[in-house]
């Protein structure tokens, strides 16, 4: 009978604190957050120093910052089964890096690269975790005809991240569409 008060007890101490907590809200925190999908339907910028809906970009070629990638253009395949204009495009030797200003949990997005030779390893993603930028994880995405591009869609859910570096192969240029991700609260 002492063991049943006790689990009673508990129980009742539990959902009395989860009612408070939620009273002045706290557990807002837990509840599931606004999922994002970037289209880019913004005037042509730079990709690098853009800003949009909690995130950061930035784009290096061979480590130094470049100008070689711009967002909103209609530059590229123009519609393929992962992305349609406006997107971003810019020159595959580089480095497109996604900051975002709260970790997310959920990361997608299409891409095509300017050939007609599918590529096994057309697109390698590096998903930081919070802090002080440990590896999460590495994968790399297949391009295959998508319809007259080359191109896929690369996609992760799992533990948190805070950014993302997206390096391509296998093509002159690249582009990027239709950035899923979670937003902040």
């Amino acid at each position: 009978m002492l063991r049943f008060n006790l689990t009673v007890r508990a129980f009742l101490l539990v959902a009395t604190a989860s009612v408070a907590l939620l009273a002045f809200g706290v557990g807002q925190s837990f509840a599931a957050r606004p999922v994002v999908t970037e289209t880019y339907n913004i005037p042509e910028h730079e990709c690098n120093g853009l800003k949009l809906e909690g995130v950061s970009y930035s784009f290096t070629t061979g480590g130094t910052p470049s100008s070689d990638c711009q967002a909103g253009t209609f530059t590229g395949p123009f519609s393929t089964n992962h992305l349609s204009a406006p997107n971003i495009e810019g020159n595959a030797a580089g480095v497109l890096t996604l900051s975002f200003a709260v970790p997310t949990t959920i990361v997608r997005f299409g891409f095509a690269l300017d050939t007609g030779t599918p590529q096994a390893e057309g697109v390698t993603v590096r998903l930081y975790a919070p802090g002080r930028g440990v590896l999460r994880k590495a994968a790399s995405s297949s391009a295959t005809n998508d319809p007259s591009f080359v191109g896929g869609e690369f996609e992760y859910a799992g533990a948190a991240i805070r950014s993302v570096t997206i390096a391509f192969a296998g093509a002159p240029r690249f582009a990027l569409d239709n950035l899923v991700y979670t937003l902040g609260d």
